[in-house]
C-alpha cells in the first residue's frame, strides 16, 4: 500500500497543474516486507504540497514484524524455529517492548594505537577470555569503540585465534581496533568493546540469541 501510494504521488506530481497531493490512510495494519524508499524525487515541486496522513479519526499501523509462535521449552532457554524465508534481525519485541540481545562482559582491546595501528582495522586484540572461537561465531557480532569515545560500530566477527589473543572482523571498523585515546578518561577501564548474539553469553533474563545456521531463536526466562 504504502509502496503504491509513493508511485501514485510520483506519477500525479508531474503534473503541472497540480499544486496539492494528499494521501489518506485508513484505519487498519499494513505488512511491509520490504522497505519502502523515498528519495528525492518524491519530494514536492516548486509550487507544490505533498502530505501523507492518517485518515481523520483513524489509527492505522505499518509495520514489518513478525509474530513469531511454536516456542518450547529447552533446559533454561524458550527456543522457536524461524518461518521459512524469514531473514536474520537485530530486534525482537514484547509485550513490554524491546528485548536486549544477550551480550558478553565488557573489555578493551590490549593495544594502543602506535603499536596496533600497523595491524589494520580489521583486527582486534583482546584480552584472556573475553571472545573464544564459538561454534556460533558466524552469528557473533563486536560492537566497539574504535580509538575515539564518541564512535560505535557493530561488526561481525571473522574468526577468533584465542592462543594469540587476536580476533578478526569480516568488515573493518572505521578506526584501528585500539585502546580509546580521546573522551571519557575512564572508558578503557569500563570496557570499550563487548560481543554479542553468543549462546554461551545468554545468561540473563529476557536476553536472546539467533542462530542462524540452525534458524533458530533463543530466549531466556
Amino acid at each position: 500500500v504504502a509502496r503504491r501510494a509513493r508511485d501514485a504521488v510520483r506519477s500525479a506530481k508531474q503534473k503541472s497543474s497540480v499544486r496539492e497531493i494528499t494521501v489518506w490512510f485508513r484505519e487498519g495494519l499494513y505488512r511491509l516486507t520490504n522497505t519502502v524508499v523515498f528519495s528525492r524525487e518524491d519530494s514536492a515541486g516548486a509550487c507544490q504540497r505533498i502530505t501523507y496522513a492518517a485518515y481523520r479519526n483513524e489509527k492505522p499501523v505499518f509495520t514489518s514484524a513478525v509474530p513469531l509462535t511454536g516456542w518450547r521449552n529447552e533446559g533454561d532457554f524458550w527456543v522457536t524455529d524461524l518461518p521459512p524465508g524469514m531473514k536474520p534481525f537485530r530486534t525482537l519485541y514484547y509485550k513490554q517492548g524491546p528485548l536486549p540481545r544477550a551480550r558478553g562482559a565488557a573489555f578493551s582491546p590490549t593495544q594502543d594505537y602506535r603499536t596496533a595501528e600497523q595491524l589494520g582495522k580489521s583486527t582486534l586484540p583482546f584480552p584472556a577470555g573475553a571472545l573464544k572461537n564459538w561454534p556460533d561465531l558466524a552469528d557473533a557480532e563486536i560492537v566497539i569503540r574504535p580509538n575515539y569515545g564518541w564512535v560505535l560500530n557493530i561488526l561481525p566477527l571473522e574468526s577468533v585465534d584465542e592462543a594469540t589473543g587476536i580476533a578478526r572482523t569480516q568488515i573493518p571498523a572505521s578506526y584501528p581496533m585500539v585502546k580509546v585515546r580521546w573522551g571519557l578518561h575512564d572508558l578503557n577501564a569500563r570496557g570499550t568493546a563487548w560481543v554479542e548474539n553468543v549462546r554461551e553469553v545468554l545468561d540473563e533474563p529476557g536476553e536472546w540469541v539467533l542462530n542462524s545456521r540452525e534458524r533458530k531463536l533463543y530466549v531466556r526466562w
